[in-house]
């Protein structure tokens, strides 16, 4: 069975090319998951709606898929900190 996707190769040129398809799969993979480092805002702010309008945008983020889980929670610590300070 011959499948209409593939291209017939030797042997010897598949093994050539495998170093740049790795590459390549690495770098669609990465692509498919960027890695989102938040940071908390070194200026205080009163504590106050800014602190669940924040929450709120970070719980939006992570339906979205734009946050993992850990990242969120992340965040979520660090505006819990900010609000347990008074910052």
């Amino acid at each position: 069975m011959r499948l209409s996707n593939t291209l017939p190769l030797d042997k010897r040129l598949y093994q050539s090319v495998m170093p740049q398809l790795n590459k390549l799969r690495e770098r669609i993979s990465t692509a498919k998951n960027p890695k989102l480092h938040v940071v908390a805002p070194a200026v205080s702010m009163e504590t106050g709606p800014w602190a669940a309008q924040e929450l709120a945008q970070l719980g939006q983020l992570r339906e979205a898929g734009v946050l993992t889980d850990e990242e969120f929670a992340s965040a979520k610590a660090a505006v819990i900190a900010r609000m347990s300070s008074g910052a």
